[in-house]
């Protein structure tokens, strides 16, 4: 996880509440993001967390420039938190990259850009894949 992408929260008479993964989509999170200063963003899942009473659900039409200004309920039909990546650029489709390298730029997890956002590549390839990854990089 990168410090520009998380689980949304939003405070609500004066405690902070995770937002409802249903229905959480490209526009709430390009909303989300564009709260934050970024320029694009994209929808995540990110489980659930904790066992709050209120967690709103949004439903946003694309124009607005908060998520205050979405059409919002108090019930939430999913187990599931809504989560963000927020990115300031967006990068190339064939675009690969390895970050949090404990070692070295030579090592750390990979991720590809997917729709023009980077998102980390499943945790269940094997050696072979990334041998033939590390190869042709």
């Amino acid at each position: 996880m990168t410090e520009n992408e998380g689980r949304v929260e939003i405070c609500y008479s004066r405690r902070w509440s995770a937002v409802c993964g249903t229905g959480w989509d490209r526009i709430e999170a390009r909303i989300t993001c564009g709260e934050l200063g970024f320029q694009y963003g994209a929808p995540v899942d990110h489980g659930r967390i904790s066992d709050q009473i209120y967690r709103p659900r949004f439903s946003c039409d694309g124009h607005e420039t908060h998520l205050q200004y979405c059409s919002y309920s108090a019930y939430c039909y999913s187990s599931e938190d809504a989560g963000v990546i927020c990115q300031s650029s967006q990068c190339n489709e064939t675009d690969v990259r390895l970050v949090d390298g404990r070692l070295s730029n030579a090592n750390g997890r990979v991720e590809i850009c997917f729709n023009g956002l980077w998102g980390s590549v499943c945790d269940d390839c094997g050696m072979p894949e990334m041998h033939k990854w590390c190869a042709d990089n």
